[in-house]
This record gives C-alpha cells, structure tokens and sequence, in this order.
C-alpha cells in the first residue's frame, strides 16, 4: 500500500520485499546508502534455539537489542538488475539452526497508480522453477481516444533468483 518499492521505469515491479528469520523479522540496526547504487542494511535477532541469557544488570551500558547475536548483513546493488548477498554471522557461543525467508511480491503498478489508487487491470502470475521465483504481468486495454484508441499490451516480468545458498530453497 505504500509508494516504496523496487522501480523499473517508473513501474513497481516489486512491492514487498522482507528477511525472516523463523517466521519473525530480526530488529533493524541500520540502513543507508553506501553510494549511489549500493545499500547495506545490518539486522540482529535473538539466535533460534539457544538459552535466553540474564539481562545485563551490571553496568547498565548495554542495551538489550546489543545482547542479540545473530546479526544479518544485507548488500544490495542496483545496476542492470538488483543484486543483493545475505550474509549471516552466529556472534553467541552456541550453535544454531533456523529458517531463512525472503518474503517478495510484486505488483507492477505504474507510479501514478501509486499515487490515485485504481483497480489495476491484467493478471499476475507467479511461477517457481529451482532456485527462482518469477512474476509474470500481462494486462491489455484501449488507449483513449484521443491517444489514438489502439490496444496497449503491458507485458513484465522479474525473477528472484537464489545462488550460493547454503541448503536447497524452497516455495511457499
């Protein structure tokens, strides 16, 4: 519902996009511009599976967000595509194990859709083939008259591809 997202031409192609671990979104420690086509975001999130530590009452200079150890690094790259490396660094002293989920969804809205709320016409469809996720948007309509009355064909696609995963992905 919001006017974020990844744009291509003045066209969302992405309109969601999230990290979870275990079902649940690690806190967001930073996120900034590097340079003008790169982003680094840093996350932490308490490590799944491991003895939840006593507070720190001692000094009182820790907060409890620094006490969770499994921090997320997310580099992202726009140029030709967007690329983005996940890296995820287990600070506790115990081992660990969790589950990995990028939630994405794609809308295709052009920009000023985004801004006048309109149903939106064409059908989206969603296709998953090894380690990559494809949107497929095909939509037709009568320009206006005073355009010229011809049919306009929209027809977009982005694919989320995973490489280097350490275990095999999966679509849910």
């Amino acid at each position: 519902g919001s006017e974020h997202g990844f744009f291509i031409h003045e066209t969302r192609l992405l309109s969601h996009y999230g990290i979870l671990i275990n079902g649940e979104r690690p806190q967001r420690v930073l996120a900034s511009n590097v340079q003008q086509h790169s982003w680094l975001g840093y996350y932490i999130a308490y490590p799944p599976g491991i003895p939840v530590m006593p507070r720190d009452h001692g000094s009182g200079g820790i907060e409890d967000d620094s006490e969770r150890t499994l921090e997320i690094r997310a580099s992202r790259f726009i140029g030709g595509g967007m690329h983005e490396d996940i890296d995820i660094c287990n600070f506790s002293q115990y081992p660990t194990s969790f589950e990995l989920a990028l939630e994405v969804d794609a809308d295709f809205r052009d920009i000023a859709e985004l801004r006048f709320p309109q149903e939106q016409p064409g059908t989206i469809d969603s296709d998953w083939r090894g380690h990559a996720l494809t949107f497929h948007y095909q939509a037709e309509r009568r320009a206006a008259p005073d355009a010229g009355g011809d049919i306009v064909r929209v027809d977009r696609k982005v694919t989320i591809a995973a490489r280097r995963s350490g275990s095999e992905p999966e679509y849910r």
